[in-house]
C-alpha cells in the first residue's frame, strides 16, 4: 500500500545515520573485537617476560607482527576501523625495537634495561588508547541503537497516519424522518400524531 505523498511526516530530518561509523555485526567485526580484547593480557604477559628475560622478544616480536597483520586485515572497511591504529602499533613497534638493537649492536645484557622500559611505556600508552577506543565503541553502539529505536517509532507513526488517510470516509447518518412508502397506501402519507381518539 503506497503512502500518501502529501501526508505530514513525523520524522525528524535532523537525525542522520551517516554520522555514525559503526558497521554491521559481521564476522570480521566480531573477530576484531576478540583480538582487541585478547591483546590486553598478551601485552601484559610480553612486557613481564621482557623484564625477566629480554631475549623473550625474539619470540614475542614475531607474534606481535603476525597479530598486527591479522588485526589490520579485520579492521578494513567491513570491520572496525576505529582500532586500526593499534594494528599499526603492532606492526611498527617490534620492527623499531629490532632495528634499534641491530643499529646499536646491543648485547642482550645491554638491551635489557632500555628495551624493557621502552616496552613497558609503550604498553601503558597502548592499553590506555585501547580502553578509550573500546569506551567510544560502546557509546557509539548505544547511540546507534537509540537512533534505530527512534526511527522505528517514526516509521510506525507514519504507517498509522497513512492507514488512517487510506481508510474510506465514513458515510454520514441518514436523516431520520417519517416513514414514507409510495407503493404502500397506508404509508403513502407521513404518519402524523393526532390527538383524536381512535375509532373502530
Amino acid at each position: 500500500m503506497d503512502q500518501n505523498p502529501y501526508a505530514v511526516t513525523t520524522a525528524d530530518p535532523s537525525r542522520d545515520n551517516s554520522q555514525f561509523a559503526l558497521p554491521p555485526r559481521t564476522v570480521r567485526a566480531k573477530v576484531c573485537l576478540f583480538l582487541v580484547a585478547a591483546a590486553i593480557p598478551l601485552m601484559l604477559l610480553g612486557t613481564t617476560l621482557a623484564f625477566f628475560d629480554i631475549e623473550s622478544i625474539i619470540g614475542s616480536g614475531p607474534v606481535m607482527l603476525v597479530y598486527g597483520c591479522v588485526l589490520f586485515y579485520v579492521t578494513l572497511p567491513a570491520g572496525l576501523p576505529r582500532f586500526r591504529w593499534f594494528a599499526w602499533v603492532c606492526l611498527v613497534f617490534p620492527a623499531a625495537i629490532f632495528m634499534l638493537i641491530f643499529l646499536l649492536s646491543w648485547s642482550p645484557q645491554e638491551a635489557q634495561q632500555p628495551v624493557s622500559i621502552t616496552i613497558a611505556v609503550m604498553t601503558l600508552f597502548a592499553l590506555a588508547g585501547l580502553a578509550g577506543s573500546l569506551m567510544a565503541h560502546q557509546t557509539e553502539k548505544s547511540e546507534m541503537a537509540f537512533v534505530d529505536s527512534l526511527q522505528d517509532i517514526d516509521q510506525l507513526r507514519d504507517a498509522d497516519a497513512a492507514s488512517e488517510q487510506d481508510k474510506p470516509p465514513v458515510p454520514s447518518e441518514l436523516p431520520v424522518g417519517p416513514a414514507v412508502d409510495p407503493d404502500n397506501p397506508l404509508l403513502a402519507k407521513p404518519l402524523v400524531a393526532s390527538d383524536q381518539p381512535w375509532k373502530f
